[in-house]
């Protein structure tokens, strides 16, 4: 919780959301990953 590498910036509404959920950041991470994932496949189809 202290820890220096530990520490991310974010907006008020996230921070609210979060409170001591510690699978927000799961959900959070899968949900960026997806949406990587769909860009991707998007950008690059396939054959």
């Amino acid at each position: 919780m202290f820890d220096y590498d530990n520490l991310e910036i974010i907006c008020w509404r996230c921070n609210r959301e979060k409170g001591d959920n510690n699978s927000f950041e799961l959900q959070y991470n899968q949900d960026y990953l997806s949406s990587l994932a769909d860009e991707a496949l998007a950008r690059y189809p396939t054959l």
